[in-house]
């Protein structure tokens, strides 16, 4: 599946904001993987409501 930069760079920072606001979640604290950038939007729904 192609990932295009707006939706990467999107992810980076939305993971840095989640991250931040979690500091004390160990799964979530440094949890950005390719995997995680390549996976469908839909699949963060979940977190995005959060």
């Amino acid at each position: 599946m192609r990932v295009s930069n707006a939706d990467i760079t999107f992810r980076l920072i939305y993971s840095i904001r989640y991250r931040q606001n979690c500091q004390n979640d160990n799964f979530f604290s440094f949890n950005l993987t390719i995997r995680e950038l390549t996976t469908p939007l839909s699949l963060h729904q979940d977190k995005l409501s959060l």
